[in-house]
């Protein structure tokens, strides 16, 4: 099922496959996954350009067993942000607009790739009426275990994710030369 609904949306054209990707992180079986339900779905694409800069074949994003984990069963003690970080999976699908990436090779060798999903008004993380922060970023860390899985998103700013990425020793790709 996971293969055919890939291959579904890999043969989409590129404004249909963000608004079927969109549509799948806001369906009942995203909402099954992050409520614990095990299984996996896709949720957003890499696009082509920095994927091959990542070195990475695959370019879907996926959420799993192992998302639903990190992303919501940390932040329990905070029903409202528990449900506010479910809410997010909708934005993953403007991972196609990044230009900007961090590679990230681990002590134990897991692989992250942090990507800067630009502001998109309507989708996004912040939440906020202090106009100096709503129109922010977001931070999008995935890993590499099973397919590419969403581990965790905040808001950022362009110049904090690459003092972040610095600090680290991460592989900085900057698609648009900056």
């Amino acid at each position: 099922m996971e293969t055919m609904l890939k291959d579904r949306l890999l043969a989409l054209p590129e404004a249909a496959r963000r608004a079927a990707l969109r549509d799948i992180a806001t369906s009942w079986r995203v909402a099954r996954i992050m409520d614990g339900a095990p299984g996996r779905a896709p949720v957003g694409m890499l696009s082509a350009s920095l994927a091959d800069a990542a070195g990475i074949s695959d370019r879907m994003i996926w959420v799993s067993r192992a998302t639903f984990e990190h992303l919501v069963l940390d932040h329990l003690g905070d029903p409202s942000d528990a449900a506010f970080r479910k809410k997010l999976l909708a934005l993953i699908a403007n991972v196609t607009d990044a230009a900007l990436g961090a590679i990230e090779v681990r002590d134990d060798g897991t692989r992250t790739l942090r990507v800067l999903i630009p502001f998109t008004r309507g989708f996004h993380v912040t939440d906020t009426s202090r106009a100096s922060r709503a129109e922010r970023p977001t931070s999008l860390v995935l890993w590499f275990d099973d397919g590419m899985r969403v581990r965790s998103m905040l808001p950022t700013t362009e110049r904090r994710f690459k003092s972040d990425a610095n600090r680290r020793g991460d592989m900085i790709i900057d698609l648009n030369g900056s």
